[in-house]
């Protein structure tokens, strides 16, 4: 008897575990769906909105972060949104954007292949930099008269009218 009621148990556990796997699943495809919607719209979801889906569609808010973080590089990628105050972090489709048949739930002709992104980075030179301090000591001083070389620094109106005032003066 008591083996039995293991065994049920067991099963049990087991169905339950089956069916959190399939609500998970069921979960992450219907956001990933939303993410390439939004996206193509030029609205990407937050990763904080995409937690609240989740937990609406029945996922635990932390298991709804885990799975976020567990699909990065998988069905999205989290990136930080440089458009936005604050610079959230939004969900980029990994995929490409969604056909018309795909809006009209008929066929879907949806390429399952991964965009191409190419990022180009500037080359970077082997040569080493110089890093020695100048051999020029430019700390010497500088005459008066280059200072107030007109031609280098023009009057400004301040000093016009101080030569004024000295000029009534004598």
């Amino acid at each position: 008897m008591t083996n039995q009621v293991v065994q049920g148990s067991k099963e049990a556990r087991e169905v339950e575990i089956r069916t959190k796997e399939q609500q998970q699943e069921k979960a992450l495809q219907s956001l990933a769906r939303k993410v390439r919607e939004r996206y193509w719209q030029k609205t990407p979801i937050c990763k904080k909105d995409a937690v609240l889906i989740l937990v609406k569609l029945g996922i635990k808010r932390d298991a709804a972060r885990q799975l976020i973080d567990d699909q990065n590089g998988k069905l999205w990628t989290v990136e930080k949104s440089l458009k936005k105050r604050g610079n959230p972090l939004i969900l980029v489709p990994l995929l490409a954007p969604p056909s018309q048949s795909e809006h009209s739930r008929g066929n879907n002709t949806q390429s399952k292949t991964p965009l191409s992104i190419t990022v180009r980075e500037t080359p970077i030179s082997a040569d080493r930099m110089d890093t020695a301090p100048r051999k020029s000591d430019t700390r010497e001083a500088v005459p008066a008269e280059e200072i107030v070389n007109p031609a280098l620094f023009p009057r400004t109106v301040c000093e016009q009218e101080q030569e004024v005032i000295d000029l009534d003066h004598t």
